[in-house]
C-alpha cells in the first residue's frame, strides 16, 4: 500500500523528495541528504474486511516530535475504500500556541496542502489501478 505513496511525493515534487526504504523504515529526504521524515517500519493488521499499515513517526526536520503515524487503511465493502491519514503528528511548522504565526501559515500553505495533494494523486492512481 504505501510504495505507490512513495513514489507519488516524488512525482509530485519533480523527484526532489524521494523515499529511502531500509530495514528500519523510511526516510523521505530533499535532494537525497536532509530527513524531512523519517518513519519507523510498516506495521500491518488485518482482520475480517480491514487492512491497515502503519508507519510511526520517528524524526525528520518536519517534525516536531518522535510522535504520530501515517496509516493506510483498505476496507474491503460493497465499494472497497481506500484512506491515507496521519494522527497524532506534531509538526514543526505550526505553532501551538499562536493562532496566527508565520510558522502556522507555512505549515498551512505549504506542508498541509502538499500532503492533501499527495494524499489526492495516490489514492486516483489506486482507483484507477483498481478498475
Amino acid at each position: 500500500m504505501a510504495a505507490p505513496y512513495w513514489a507519488e511525493i516524488r512525482r509530485l515534487t519533480v523527484g526532489l523528495v524521494t523515499a529511502r526504504v531500509h530495514e528500519r523504515g523510511v526516510d523521505l529526504r530533499l535532494f537525497r541528504a536532509v530527513t524531512l521524515f523519517r518513519f519507523g517500519p510498516a506495521h500491518t493488521a488485518t482482520t475480517r474486511g480491514l487492512a491497515e499499515c502503519r508507519f510511526a513517526i520517528a524524526g525528520g526536520l518536519l517534525a516536531k516530535e518522535e510522535r504520530g503515524w501515517l496509516i493506510f487503511t483498505q476496507r474491503l465493502t460493497e465499494t472497497p475504500q481506500l484512506e491515507v491519514s496521519v494522527e497524532d503528528y506534531v509538526p514543526m511548522l505550526s505553532s501551538q500556541r499562536q493562532r496566527r504565526s508565520l510558522r502556522r501559515f507555512v505549515y498551512r500553505e505549504v506542508q498541509e496542502r502538499a500532503h492533501r495533494a499527495v494524499g489526492r494523486r495516490y489514492l486516483a492512481r489506486m482507483a484507477r489501478r483498481a478498475r
